[in-house]
């Protein structure tokens, strides 16, 4: 595994094998429970802690964000300033904001 410069990560990570995670990457929880009639979003109560899995010959690109509780595929890629927001599914290359299937990474 290796973590490039500049790396945020504040949830739960399980990194599996031969991932390789660019610079600029950050791994981010869902925040405050914005819908919560009885408070402020200042004062809203944070939402449960989340998980973000790399299951392995994943490379995550410079700048991209992955939120939330979130499973990424082995051998998927996702590309440069992605966006990533639900499970990635193995094999594939997802890019954009958010982040959409691009093509197989194998054929």
């Amino acid at each position: 595994v290796h973590i490039g410069p500049q790396f945020y990560c504040e949830v739960d990570v399980e990194i599996g094998d031969e991932v390789l995670v660019s610079g600029k990457v950050s791994l981010v929880g869902n925040d405050h429970d914005i819908d919560d009639p009885d408070h402020s979003v200042f004062f809203a109560p944070r939402l449960p802690d989340n998980t973000v899995v790399l299951e392995g010959d994943n490379l995550i690109g410079f700048g991209s964000t992955i939120v939330g509780d979130v499973r990424v595929g082995r051998g998927a890629v996702v590309g440069a300033r992605s966006l990533v927001t639900h499970d990635l599914d193995d094999g594939w290359i997802y890019v954009g904001s958010p982040a959409r299937p691009l093509r197989r990474r194998r054929e």
